[in-house]
């Protein structure tokens, strides 16, 4: 794939998350039956928000032979108190001198892997996504325009890697495992996804599915 086309795919992407942007919702990040997978948050503002608001980036990159769109994933320090050695997006709680979910998710991404906030265009916005440990994640879409700053905060992430975004496009990719909540019986769905050895689940591969289903317009 030539610049040209990479460029192209970038405009597709921000086309497809423009006309998403009048109909955002919440999602959950597991849920007990396929089909109750909406939670009926009626509007998509910080201020209505009850539970710990926080912020991802899902940072777009061209790669290193310009054939490809990827996404960069970290995977976490297994030293961190919560979510240790996990793959995720570079993102965190929402501060109090946040503007906005995209101040948040940007400042996250610096202290993280050093980006600046110039060093990202952001493209568009996802759904909330809701999780059971009582977050609401905003997830915000960035085109990486240069990686010159990358710096890993080595106290927070372990490394980085990248996949296609073709590969998350394709939904057999796309696994559900089953969880059993030991303390009241309950059985959960989520999402599972593998690229090589490394596991992506939760709330990181509910994004991901949501991304795929706004891109392919069966949200």
């Amino acid at each position: 794939m030539n610049n040209e086309k990479l460029f192209i795919e970038i405009e597709n992407i921000k086309q497809k998350l423009s006309n998403n942007f009048s109909n955002l919702k919440t999602i959950s990040s597991s849920y007990k039956k396929e089909k109750d997978n909406n939670l009926n948050y009626k509007k998509n503002t910080i201020s209505n928000i009850t539970d710990v608001k926080s912020a991802v980036l899902i940072p777009l990159v061209f790669s290193s032979d310009r054939k490809s769109l990827n996404i960069i994933f970290t995977l976490r320090s297994k030293n961190l108190n919560n979510h240790a050695g996990q793959v995720s997006f570079p993102g965190g709680k929402f501060d109090k001198d946040d503007l906005d979910f995209n101040t948040c998710a940007l400042r996250e991404t610096r202290e993280e892997l050093g980006f600046k906030f110039s060093d990202i265009s952001l493209i568009g916005e996802l759904d909330l996504c809701k999780t059971g440990s009582g977050y609401i994640i905003k997830p915000v879409v960035g085109l990486v325009l240069s990686k010159k700053n990358l710096l890993i905060n080595k106290e927070e992430v372990e490394k980085i890697f990248e996949v296609p975004l073709n590969y998350f496009l394709d939904t057999k990719n796309h696994t559900k495992s089953l969880y059993k909540n030991s303390s009241n019986g309950e059985k959960y769905v989520y999402y599972d996804m593998y690229w090589k050895k490394n596991r992506i689940w939760g709330a990181t591969a509910r994004i991901l599915v949501n991304f795929q289903e706004t891109l392919k317009g069966k949200k």
